[in-house]
């Protein structure tokens, strides 16, 4: 063994210790690869796989917490997220957008932006779920393992279910929800043009985003109209579906306390079937009567 075989043996020891390795071949005898390049293989191939350690469904503000909680904790690649939308909104800030206190460009940002670095965003929706399996079915014909699942899917909203409103939401600018970034920026400006009559706020019969935000913007309005001098020509009504102020007892007191103050007519039990915008009238049902209803008109 000559001197100069014994120094490449010595640095080709070197090179694999460092993370190197030394490729031969007739058309290039000594080609160094790097093991980071490997590493980058690698990464994007696990990248594509269809298993998770966590896998969240929803990329809203749940999903997005959650994600981020674990993110902290996990490898990279070990979490997935199933998110369709390319827009994440902040939903919570609509009842500040429907006051006129944030503009609707604040409320959204790509949801890119949002979701961890070290997290993967499949860009489809749910078609199925299988427990038993622990997968779950994708739109774009993915099935994705998990070892365990977050199910943070949000709520849509039926305007449908209203006899009447979504027509009025697209044509009336007096009929308005703050549910909807779209409708959430009709409120402000229906408060502003409001001059005098009934102002009806409602609580549906369904599942509903927020519990809250339906009071939220029913004081804020009150105190809008306190300060521009209407609120003495404004007849504030709010129809719940429910049979108490809140579901929850203490805060239920509180808000029952708010509304005796500021002068709001409380009626209990009562769900929006209609809304006939061409002659500004609200239909509501009953609830527990035997299907009477009650008209409101401006």
């Amino acid at each position: 063994m000559t001197l100069r075989t014994s120094i490449r043996g010595l640095r080709a020891r070197r090179l694999l210790r460092l993370g190197w390795s030394q490729e031969t071949s007739s058309e290039h005898p000594r080609r160094i690869h790097s093991t980071a390049m490997l590493t980058a293989a690698e990464d994007k191939a696990k990248a594509k796989t269809d298993t998770y350690k966590l896998l969240i469904v929803g990329g809203g503000s749940a999903g997005t917490a959650v994600a981020s909680k674990f993110a902290q904790k996990l490898d990279k690649h070990f979490i997935g997220i199933i998110e369709p939308s390319q827009t994440h909104y902040y939903q919570p800030m609509f009842t500040l957008v429907g006051s006129g206190q944030r503009h609707i460009s604040q409320t959204h940002r790509p949801t890119g932006s949002v979701l961890p670095d070290n997290c993967d965003w499949l860009q489809t929706s749910v078609s199925g779920f299988s427990p038993a399996d622990n997968t779950v079915s994708t739109a774009d014909g993915r099935l994705i393992n998990y070892e365990y699942l977050v199910l943070a899917l949000g709520m849509e909203t039926n305007y449908q279910l209203v006899k009447g409103l979504p027509e009025a939401l697209e044509h009336d600018p007096a009929v308005c929800s703050n549910y909807h970034p779209k409708y959430a920026q009709k409120t402000f400006p229906a408060m502003q043009a409001f001059k005098e009559g009934n102002a009806i706020f409602t609580y549906p019969n369904t599942l509903i985003k927020c519990g809250g935000a339906a009071q939220k913007i029913l004081y804020m309005t009150e105190e809008y109209f306190r300060k521009t001098g209407k609120r003495d020509k404004a007849t504030m009504i709010y129809n719940t579906s429910l049979g108490v102020v809140f579901p929850v007892p203490k805060y239920s007191k509180a808000l029952y306390a708010q509304i005796l103050q500021r002068n709001i007519q409380l009626n209990l039990m009562r769900n929006l079937v209609e809304v006939r915008h061409e002659t500004k009238e609200a239909v509501f049902e009953v609830l527990g009567s035997d299907g009477v209803l009650e008209t409101y008109w401006p």
